[in-house]
């Protein structure tokens, strides 16, 4: 199972960075191979004049695409809530690796979300947002879903709370398994 696990921003030193890390530490742990990608190493991308000019063959995008998205058969994306919803560079970098190879990238990949907020709702609203756009790319999104509100303060106890690992490696165990 190729798995490939997406940090969901390109804010430096987010959140969603500490949690993807948390993530790949637990997938190492239990001798899961995965690939993570960080979307701060495609913001030079979306600052051409012209943000499709990236998915030339030879460029950072296509490479990305061709090198771990296509072969990846599921997905594990850690969603902030940006504005009541989800990243607009994450979607800038859906729509934009649409436009080349959409079918092979997206259609029947399996998919599972991790809300994350610094608020009370753990990016429900965001999370709903981006499962339609999954749902129109025709990817498989797997129905168990984790959200982690007041990420902050997560994060800060996260060596003295367990559970908030224990809901991530259940994630897993069953994401595995669909």
């Amino acid at each position: 199972m190729p798995l490939l696990i997406i940090s969901g921003t390109n804010r430096k030193d987010s959140s969603s960075l500490l949690i993807s890390k948390l993530i790949c530490e637990i997938l190492t742990l239990k001798n899961i191979k995965f690939t993570f990608v960080n979307l701060e190493d495609f913001t030079d991308s979306i600052s051409d004049k012209d943000q499709y000019s990236s998915l030339n063959e030879a460029g950072l995008l296509a490479k990305f695409q061709d090198d771990v998205l296509i072969p990846a058969t599921k997905i594990i994306l850690i969603v902030p809530e940006y504005n009541g919803s989800f990243p607009g560079f994450l979607k800038w970098w859906i729509d934009t690796l649409s436009i080349r190879k959409p079918t092979e990238s997206f259609k029947f990949k399996k998919i599972a979300l991790i809300g994350i907020s610094d608020g009370i709702n753990g990016n429900v609203r965001g999370v709903d947002h981006l499962m339609s756009i999954c749902r129109y790319l025709k990817m498989i999104i797997y129905p168990g879903f984790v959200y982690f509100p007041n990420i902050n303060k997560v994060l800060d106890l996260w060596l003295e709370n367990p559970k908030h690992a224990k809901r991530i490696e259940s994630l897993v165990e069953e994401f595995e398994k669909f």
